[in-house]
């Protein structure tokens, strides 16, 4: 430094040091302040929700407009994080739409011009006929409705299609494009499977498939060999459908035989008494499966059995469920199937997410209390196990099965629907339908304990209360009736596919 300024650089030096135990304060305030990992907050403006009609609880023109959104059960993100497909169930008389968007860098969604942004069973949408491309046996599923190969290839989507009084279901099968995110239904009946091999097209314009008629969900395995679609058609004939999949062509090619499905009682709505499919009577009706690896499958069975039932995949891909008492865990240690681990927040349970580690399965359940639970996996044998005490769950008022006291106190947990792991493996999301909730728990990657987050860290709601009163949670536009939780690939952007806000939410994770 030139001789000139020497004493200037002195005076600063003391001035700095006069200074140092205020920005030593200050710096400490500002660490007591920071955001926690995982905690979120909405994307300001218009760009922090996209709606069928732009409109919010907070008014018309506070979310972005899009085609499609009505009844949005799920958002699927490509590999690569650049394209998102939303689905839902369509509202007052609309048909289900799927809609295409393109993700910018900061996680903006941008939806496809003209038809490409959009298909429907008829080519309609919210804005008029003639505004979507035409699919074929294209109906909403359930929240995870939507999948997309790793290669980023092929979308199929889940279908509740129905013809007059007729359960028709199935999955509807796209080539995408990789370059510019367009889709391009298959043609012919490879474009999808039905139960009957009817679409809205008529008879044999999809292939005819086994246990597909009411499908909500569909799930590839870590080796993309295999699709497994559930069915939630009412016990005994709720069950999954397994397909194996055609790497280069997408296509669906149902196992044969008995390992092509299982259900209760191994029959279907279609085939009457006639058993065509394997047997499992702890299925109840299946909604996730969970697939850690290429050779275990766990499957939470609601509505009936209320436990999570493990599986192993047999040499030709068909799934059989373990036997023995840590081949499941219920709600009172019983099963149709015999004795299962006596655990505690298995009351209809839905959904499962896997740890990180593929050593713990987070469990999330619809009914009041909804409690959220975590399980043990035994990773060479598959086997289930519950920790002991209120570690084991969190309910909406600490109470489980076993009575009050016996899970921890949480906050917006009510109809636990669909989650997911941030990327590194430290926070867990789970929307809650009837809080119009996202939740968000801390988990430990060595030993699977979960805990929400503190205060309003731990929930934001479409008013930012929850049961514990008023400005117990954040608070987020469109976040109503919250059904999916899907987060961009380095996990910054979280959004929630919302059945009753009409579509989905963006909001910004701390890290």
């Amino acid at each position: 430094m030139p001789a000139s300024q020497q004493k200037p650089r002195t005076r600063r030096r003391r001035i700095a040091a006069l200074l140092a135990p205020v920005a030593l304060a200050v710096g400490i305030a500002a660490v007591a302040l920071a955001a926690p990992i995982g905690s979120v907050r909405q994307v300001a403006g218009k760009d922090g929700c996209y709606t069928a009609d732009g409109s919010s609880g907070s008014g018309p023109g506070t979310c972005r407009n899009i085609r499609g959104g009505e009844g949005a059960t799920t958002l699927a993100i490509s590999p690569g994080g650049r394209f998102a497909y939303l689905d839902g169930y369509g509202q007052n008389n609309d048909v289900p739409v799927l809609a295409v968007f393109r993700r910018s860098d900061d996680g903006r969604l941008h939806q496809l011009p003209g038809k490409r942004g959009c298909f429907s069973s008829d080519g309609s949408s919210e804005e008029g006929p003639h505004t979507c491309t035409n699919a074929r046996d294209l109906d909403s599923g359930d929240a995870t409705s939507v999948v997309i190969s790793r290669d980023g290839r092929f979308v199929y989507v889940a279908s509740q299609f129905r013809i007059m009084n007729d359960d028709i279901g199935g999955v509807a099968i796209f080539r995408r494009s990789v370059k510019n995110g367009t889709l391009h239904q298959l043609p012919g009946k490879a474009g999808c499977v039905s139960a009957t091999g009817e679409s809205e097209d008529g008879p044999g314009t999809c292939t005819r498939a086994r246990e597909t008629d009411d499908t909500s969900n569909v799930h590839l395995t870590p080796d993309q060999k295999y699709l497994y679609a559930s069915n939630y058609d009412e016990p005994p004939h709720s069950g999954i459908a397994i397909f194996k999949r055609g790497a280069r062509s997408g296509r669906l090619h149902q196992l044969k035989g008995k390992n092509g499905c299982i259900t209760d009682d191994g029959t279907t709505a279609q085939s009457g008494t006639k058993v065509v499919c394997a047997k499992s009577p702890n299925l109840g009706e299946p909604w996730d499966v969970a697939t850690p690896d290429n050779r275990f499958a766990y499957v939470p069975a609601a509505y009936g059995p209320d436990l999570v039932q493990a599986f192993e995949r047999n040499a030709k891909g068909g799934l059989v469920p373990l036997t023995g008492k840590h081949s499941c865990v219920s709600d009172d240690g019983t099963s149709p199937a015999g004795p299962c681990v006596n655990g505690r927040g298995m009351n209809i349970v839905e959904r499962a997410v896997l740890s990180k580690n593929k050593r713990f399965i987070y469990t999330n359940a619809y009914s009041p209390p909804s409690p959220l639970a975590v399980l043990n996996r035994n990773l060479k044998n598959g086997e289930l196990s519950q920790r002991p005490g209120k570690a084991g769950c969190i309910s909406a008022d600490g109470s489980s099965g076993d009575g009050p006291n016996t899970c921890r106190d949480g906050r917006a947990i009510n109809g636990g629907y669909a989650g997911i792991l941030a990327p590194n493996g430290r926070t867990l999301y789970y929307a809650e339908y009837s809080s119009d909730a996202l939740t968000i728990f801390r988990t430990s990657k060595k030993t699977g304990a979960f805990s929400q987050l503190s205060g309003k860290d731990g929930c934001v709601s479409a008013d930012g209360s929850s049961e514990d009163g008023p400005n117990t949670c954040g608070k987020a536009r469109a976040i109503d009736g919250a059904y999916q939780v899907a987060l961009g690939a380095k996990g910054r952007d979280v959004y929630v596919a919302a059945e009753q806000g009409n579509g989905v939410v963006l909001l910004r994770a701390s890290r």
